[in-house]
């Protein structure tokens, strides 16, 4: 393992299926074309099998964070498994999860997660975990205490600083986490985070590949200060102006529950890709191929508005999971 950048942990793999990489002994150069397949799960929001016998604190966060969606740690762990499978048979490289892995950050969610990853014959090295808002309502250190815990042969492509690099893409995984209440889903992007990817992407900008962040929050605000409060991203001039001067990277995320495309600028293609929840689609699974230096979603999506945000009261929640709209 070499490192780069301030002591990012870098991770450099083959892909089983296609010719070797042909690098020579300079892993950031190279002369041949490549192509790379990316797949992207987000939102699987798992729960522990025994989560009835929490307390009643426990019991109401957990109802309130699950309402409108079916607390069935079976049906989440089965989705899971599902989503997984696709992953296999999909011929991806690498797999991204950005964010929401478990309801409420208990210990013992984390533990399921771990399960059931290790399970699904896929390799450590394949997947990067990304946490999410519901990852730190238990704790706002709970991720970084299951990296070194059940979730430790992850951590080489999840932790602080880590950079997987495949054969045409760079992965940078970053945190949006922020202290909260379970009533607000908030995020934000940290400078010290945003400086690495810049300079992991000129690291590598001879080298052809496409520069991929993985994080759960939206890079853009939400256009309503209030919702933004509650739901968006708190700094979004300093993620959409760090996007706008560094067109290389791309940003791959979550918590919206929609698979959704959106430009960085009026005249260009897409650069910022979300896929749906695994807690509640049948098909969540997102592909891309990343090829000299861009990434390509193979079944381009939209780029409407979400269909729900979250809000603080119960009620309102209430009122819109009458109308069979999911929440984040």
């Amino acid at each position: 393992m070499a490192a780069i950048g301030g002591g990012s942990a870098l991770i450099a793999r083959n892909v089983t299926n296609l010719e070797p990489i042909r690098h020579g002994s300079d892993p950031l150069l190279s002369d041949y074309p490549r192509m790379t397949r990316i797949a992207h799960l987000s939102d699987l929001h798992l729960v522990e099998d025994d989560h009835h016998k929490r307390d009643t604190a426990g019991r109401l966060r957990l109802s309130y964070l699950s309402f409108g969606r079916q607390l069935d740690g079976g049906d989440r762990r089965r989705r899971l498994r599902a989503a997984l499978a696709a992953y296999r048979r999909s011929g991806a490289e690498h797999l991204l999860i950005t964010g929401d892995l478990t309801e409420d950050g208990n210990a013992a969610q984390f533990e399921v997660l771990a399960e059931e990853l290790q399970g699904s014959g896929i390799g450590s090295d394949e997947i990067t975990l990304i946490p999410g808002n519901h990852d730190a309502y238990t704790s706002p250190d709970a991720f970084q205490e299951a990296l070194k815990g059940p979730l430790q042969a992850f951590a080489p492509t999840s932790g602080t600083g880590a950079v997987t690099v495949c054969d045409d893409a760079v992965i940078v995984p970053i945190s949006t986490l922020m202290p909260q209440p379970v009533a607000r889903s908030a995020g934000a992007v940290a400078a010290a985070d945003l400086d690495r990817v810049a300079s992991v992407a000129r690291s590598y900008k001879e080298s052809g590949r496409a520069v991929a962040v993985a994080q759960h929050h939206q890079p853009y605000g939400l256009g309503v200060p209030g919702l933004n409060w509650i739901d968006g991203l708190q700094n979004p001039d300093l993620a959409m102006g760090f996007l706008e001067r560094h067109t290389e990277v791309h940003i791959l995320h979550g918590h919206r529950h929609l698979k959704c495309d959106r430009q960085v600028a009026a005249n260009e293609r897409p650069r910022v890709f979300a896929t749906t929840a695994c807690v509640i689609d049948d098909a969540p699974l997102r592909l891309y191929e990343a090829s000299e230096g861009r990434i390509w979603p193979l079944a381009p999506a939209g780029t409407g508005t979400p269909a729900a945000v979250a809000m603080p009261t119960l009620g309102l929640r209430a009122a819109h999971a009458s109308a069979g709209v999911s929440w984040l």
